[in-house]
C-alpha cells in the first residue's frame, strides 16, 4: 500500500507512514467506500446574546415611542413627524442587533464522521475542510459569566497550515459538543 500523503511504500498492518507519520488508518477509512460518511452535528454560536440585543433594542424603541407622543401631545408636533421620527428611531435601534444577527447566521460548523466543514458567508460562501485526522487538540473555554449562562468557546487545533486553530465562540454547552469530536478522533486513532 502507498501512502496518501506522500506517496512512500506503507507495510500492510502499519497504521502510520514511517516517511511522513500520515495516519494510513485514516486514509483507509476515508477511501474506503464501506465507511459512509455521516453528520454528526451541524452547529452557530448560540443565539442569546443576539436575542438579548433584540430585546433591548425593543424596550429602547417603545421608550422613544412613549417620549415621541408625550411630546406631540404637550405640543402641536404633527403627527406624521412623530411618525417619522419612532420609525427612524426605531431603525437605528435595531441596526446592532440585526448586524449580530447576521453575524451569528454567517458561520454553520458541521463534524461529520470524516471532517469539520466551516462555512462562513451569507450570500457569498466559502466553505472550508479539516480532515479529523488533522485534528490535534479540542479545548473548551468559558468566562464567568459564560458559564453561568451555560455558554463557552471550543478551540480546535489542527495540523493544517492555513488554518492552525478553530475558535468557535458562544457555544451552548460546549462540553458536549468538544466531547462529539473528541468520540470522532477515538474512532480514526
Amino acid at each position: 500500500m502507498t501512502c496518501p500523503a506522500c506517496g512512500a511504500f506503507v507495510p500492510d498492518g502499519s497504521r502510520f507512514c514511517n516517511a511522513c507519520g500520515t495516519s494510513t488508518v485514516a486514509a483507509v477509512a476515508v477511501a474506503s467506500p464501506e465507511v459512509p460518511e455521516h453528520v454528526v452535528f451541524r452547529l452557530r454560536p448560540a443565539f442569546l446574546f443576539v436575542g438579548i440585543r433584540y430585546v433591548f433594542a425593543a424596550l429602547i424603541w417603545l421608550v422613544a415611542t412613549g417620549i415621541v407622543a408625550a411630546i406631540a401631545s404637550a405640543t402641536s408636533l404633527p403627527t406624521i413627524s412623530g411618525a417619522v421620527i419612532v420609525l427612524l428611531v426605531g431603525i437605528l435601534v435595531f441596526v446592532k442587533p440585526v448586524l449580530a444577527h447576521l453575524r451569528r447566521q454567517r458561520n454553520l460548523y458541521t463534524l461529520t464522521s470524516h471532517k469539520l466543514e466551516i462555512q462562513e458567508g451569507l450570500l457569498a460562501k466559502t466553505v472550508r475542510n479539516v480532515p479529523l485526522s488533522k485534528v490535534q487538540d479540542v479545548t473548551v473555554s468559558a468566562s464567568m459569566t459564560n458559564r453561568m449562562l451555560g455558554l463557552g468557546d471550543i478551540r480546535i487545533d489542527n495540523a493544517s497550515e492555513s488554518l492552525g486553530q478553530i475558535v468557535i465562540h458562544g457555544v451552548r454547552d460546549p462540553k458536549r459538543y468538544a466531547d462529539l469530536v473528541l468520540a470522532e478522533l477515538r474512532r480514526w486513532n
